[in-house]
């Protein structure tokens, strides 16, 4: 039996709250080796179509700017000796 997440079922948001989809989405992708589409698509209550939609669709302006943000703190901070990132630098990152 696929067992979810307890993530995947908050009893306090609504199914229908802001990520839950893409959450969902996530790991349906992620166990779609181990359990059928179909199966989790149910269990999760989230469409079949809308997985192969999402599964489709190109990252967002905002989403490939944010990796490239993170990729630089990453490469910065890996340079750094003293093994923390400099609050000048980050703000000069999130201005470019």
């Amino acid at each position: 039996m696929l067992a979810v997440p307890t993530s995947f079922r908050c009893p306090t948001a609504p199914r229908e709250a802001l990520g839950y989809e893409r959450e969902a989405f996530a790991l349906v992708l992620a166990e779609k080796s181990n359990y059928s589409v179909s199966r989790m698509a149910r269990l999760l209550e989230v469409s079949r179509s809308g997985f192969y939609t999402w599964c489709k669709r190109l990252p967002s302006k905002r989403a490939v700017r944010a990796e490239r943000i993170e990729a630089k703190i990453a490469w910065f901070h890996g340079e750094s000796d003293e093994g923390r990132f400099p609050a000048i630098v980050a703000n000069q990152l999130v201005v470019s």
